[in-house]
């Protein structure tokens, strides 16, 4: 899991760079770009995850994106996978950081693939964060969860995902619990 995060979280910040620059995590310009944190109707008070003031908090408490990047929340990752940023970034680079991917579907189709694969991971690891229950079934779907990290593993990297797939255990050990 920690290494499908950190490979996905280059894979956004490479495409980020490519047009926003290497600083792009301390660019005004790019912070203009996410959304604001909902606000709550009654009190107009933050209400909600907020990637825009989760990056310019970190980008005012660190100097350099190699210290802010692994700062960010796994929510802010996930909302670089939203339509909102196809037109910035996605459209000419996802095929460019996820060099596998069929380059003959849509960005779209592989954006939201992306999308999604990565929300079902930060489901879970909030969840194990919290110490809380992830074999229930009814909620997780740990084998369908651990197939989306390697097949996007191996649309970033051939040499991450044979990697990873020779030194884990998992499918191993879900073969192994109890029903």
């Amino acid at each position: 899991m920690h290494v499908f995060e950190v490979t996905v979280r280059n894979a956004v910040s490479d495409a980020v760079t490519q047009v926003h620059g290497p600083n792009w995590t301390h660019d005004a310009s790019f912070h203009a770009k996410l959304p604001p944190a909902p606000r709550d109707r009654s009190t107009n008070r933050p209400a909600g995850y907020g990637a825009r003031e989760d990056l310019q908090k970190q980008s005012r408490l660190h100097p350099t994106p190699g210290k802010v990047i692994p700062e960010l929340k796994m929510a802010f990752w996930e909302k670089m996978f939203t339509q909102r940023h196809d037109a910035d970034f996605w459209n000419s680079y996802l095929c460019t950081v996820f060099p596998n991917v069929d380059s003959a579907e849509p960005i779209r189709d592989h954006r939201n693939a992306l999308r999604t694969r990565y929300e079902r991971v930060r489901r879970i690891r909030n969840r194990m964060g919290h110490h809380e229950p992830i074999s229930d079934t009814s909620r997780f779907d740990l084998s369908q969860c651990y197939t989306g990290m390697m097949e996007v593993l191996s649309w970033r990297s051939s040499e991450i995902h044979a990697w990873v797939a020779d030194v884990e255990n998992v499918q191993e050990v879900l073969l192994r619990r109890p029903r």
